[in-house]
């Protein structure tokens, strides 16, 4: 638990005291990028195959949303999807396959380094 706690960047919990705070079931009485990693963390101690993640960096800051991106990237154990209207070259780079969808319809698959892919970005003012 403790080096779960660690690895998602909630340091603060990962003490004997931290274990011991009490977070009710919704979180409320975290920050929002606390929330968010706290749910990175409860991912990590399940055994899960996939995980689909739905505009997990809203309503974060920059600091706080690159080290989400960060502590996903540095996910192994599962794969895992995302859907985002926020563009981020590390994401984006480092992803198998970015699928762009404009006006409910795919308009292209790829890799970031695809013309088409970069096009659909840049016609989406996402690049």
């Amino acid at each position: 638990m403790i080096e779960i706690l660690n690895r998602v960047g909630l340091t603060e919990y990962a003490t004997n005291e931290g274990l011991s705070s009490m977070v009710d079931d919704k979180g409320n009485s975290l920050s929002g990028g606390e929330r968010k990693r706290l749910t990175l963390g409860r991912m990590l101690l399940r055994n899960y195959d996939f995980v689909f993640f739905d505009e997990p960096l809203t309503g974060l800051d920059p600091k706080t949303s690159q080290d989400v991106i960060d502590i996903l990237l540095s996910m192994h154990e599962f794969g895992w999807a995302m859907v985002t209207h926020q563009y981020n070259k590390s994401l984006f780079d480092s992803a198998d396959e970015i699928i762009v969808v404009s006006e409910g319809r795919i308009k292209t698959v790829g890799r970031l380094d695809d013309v088409y892919v970069q096009g659909c970005l840049h016609e989406l003012k996402l690049a």
